[in-house]
Parts: structure tokens; C-alpha cells; sequence
């Protein structure tokens, strides 16, 4: 997504079309939105089952899924961060993202450093010190585009429109995965019959919620075929 984006930003920008390079600035990062957040969700409410097909360790499953549920935030930061990083570069401000990295960095070796001396969270400690350095490099790489191009990130459909269509998701695919594993006892099984299944349960509520509508669906991958897919639910 920040590769694709770079030359149109780099050619509207440089053409004086600030309404263009805003315009789809806007797209990336809706799109963005669109599949880190639900990933993040999923992430965060299939975390054992997804932990016992990569590193199937009884000993440690349960810290090792903790772990990968508390790190499960970082996909919407990082994938925030990446696309607005392209866009910094795309207007010329090369240097921005990386000012934006060195003081995250700072940040979250303050916070490390603290919570190594005053705390016992062990491996956690680091967790959250990437949780710190990835929220702060979205949070100032936002304030450095909306100073550069006047972009305002729209809250209700880049965050809350589908944050409510991924915890509806995330509830109903932990429900699922127990349910089918309860049948199957087949871990691999059940957690990709689920993912498949609350994928198709994200897209009919993002839909309906109105975070994306058909004529969009479009321009997405396999845009057509989902389009197909939902042309009889209803939904507009």
C-alpha cells in the first residue's frame, strides 16, 4: 500500500494538486485501516490457536499467546505508520519520518528502561515498549501530515466504523474456533475454517455499518468477486 501510493502522492503534490494528494492519502490509509484493524482483532482473540500452529510449546503456550495478544495493537500502529511514513516522503519531507522515529525511540527507551527498574512484567516490559514506539510514530507522523498538507485523518471511517465491525468479528471468532475445535480437535482446522468465516462476518458488517460501500469494493483485490458475493445481502 505505501509503495503503490508513493508516485501519485509524489505527482499530485508536485503538480500544486494538494486536493488530489489529500484525496488519496485518504485512501491508503481507510484501506489501510480496513484490513490491519480486523487483523489486529484477529490477532488478539485467536492468539493461542494461532501460537500453537507456529511455535507449539505447551510449556510457554500460554505466555507466548499473552504476549502475541498484547503485540496484536501493533499491526494497526506499524501499518499506520508505514503508509503516513510514505506519504511524509511523498510530499518531500524525507526527513520528517525519520526526526518522528528518533523520538519515538527515545520514548520508548525511557519507558523500557523505567519499567525494567521498577517493574517485574519480564518479557511484557518489551511488549509494551513496542506498543509505546509504534503509538507515538502514528501519533506524530499524524500531527506532521496534517501541519504539511492539511490532511485530517477521518476518525469514523479509518478507526470507528471498523473497529465496531472487527469486536463483533473478534467475539463471534473466539466463540467459533472453541466451538469447532470442541467438534474437530483439530487445531489447524479450526482456526482457518474460522478466519474464512469471520472474514466473510467483517466484510457483510463493514457493509452494513457503511465503512465501505459496493461501488468501492471495486478497487480493492478480488473487488469483483466479493462484490458478487454481497450483491444480494442487502447492503448499499
Amino acid at each position: 500500500m505505501a509503495a503503490s501510493i508513493l508516485p501519485g502522492i509524489s505527482g499530485a503534490f508536485a503538480l500544486g494538486d494538494n486536493k488530489g494528494a489529500i484525496q488519496k492519502t485518504d485512501v491508503a490509509i481507510r484501506y489501510g485501516m480496513l484490513i490491519s484493524i480486523p487483523s489486529a482483532v484477529g490477532l488478539f482473540a485467536l492468539a493461542k490457536p494461532i501460537v500453537l500452529i507456529l511455535f507449539p510449546q505447551k510449556a510457554t503456550i500460554w505466555q507466548a499467546s499473552a504476549l502475541v495478544a498484547c503485540l496484536s495493537i501493533t499491526v494497526v500502529f506499524y501499518s499506520l505508520s508505514t503508509i503516513t511514513n510514505a506519504v511524509l516522503q511523498g510530499i518531500g519531507k524525507v526527513n520528517i519520518p525519520v526526526l518522528n522515529a528518533l523520538i519515538s525511540l527515545i520514548i520508548q527507551a525511557i519507558v523500557l528502561i523505567t519499567l525494567l527498574f521498577t517493574t517485574k512484567l519480564d518479557l511484557f516490559i518489551l511488549a509494551i515498549a513496542a506498543i509505546v514506539y509504534s503509538f507515538f510514530m502514528c501519533v506524530l507522523n499524524g500531527i506532521s501530515l496534517r501541519k504539511e498538507l492539511s490532511y485530517q485523518i477521518n476518525l469514523k471511517k479509518c478507526f470507528l466504523i471498523p473497529f465496531s465491525a472487527a469486536s463483533i468479528m473478534g467475539v463471534l471468532a473466539y466463540f467459533l474456533y472453541n466451538g469447532l475445535y470442541f467438534i474437530t480437535k483439530i487445531n489447524v482446522v479450526s482456526l482457518f475454517a474460522t478466519i474464512a468465516i469471520a472474514a466473510a462476518i467483517y466484510l457483510i458488517l463493514l457493509l452494513h455499518l457503511g465503512g465501505i460501500d459496493k461501488s468501492e469494493l471495486e478497487t480493492l483485490p478480488f473487488g469483483k468477486k466479493i462484490k458478487a458475493f454481497t450483491k444480494n445481502d442487502g447492503s448499499e
